[in-house]
């Protein structure tokens, strides 16, 4: 059984926005998806000025591990960049 709730939330101007749970669902993800992504250029930026993964993640609050794995991502896209070039 699928079972949809309503959720109400309210937006900058104090207007009230109703959606399902399920849009609710789709539009936190994009927001997470981009916060990512912005992270991921963020600790990208630091580390080509030189700075180290202990640096970086105190500095954006996160731990090592997190800025280990962005960088990896990173490298992974680039990776990804340099194959479709050729």
């Amino acid at each position: 059984m699928n079972c949809l709730y309503n959720i109400d939330l309210v937006d900058e101007e104090g207007e009230q926005i109703a959606m399902s749970t399920s849009q609710y669902r789709g539009l936190r993800s994009i927001a997470i998806d981009k916060k990512k992504k912005d992270d991921i250029q963020k600790v990208v930026k630091l580390k080509n000025k030189g700075h180290s993964n202990t640096e970086i993640a105190r500095e954006l609050g996160m731990p090592e591990s997190t800025v280990r794995n962005y960088l990896k991502i990173a490298a992974l896209i680039n990776q990804g960049r340099n194959q479709n070039d050729e």
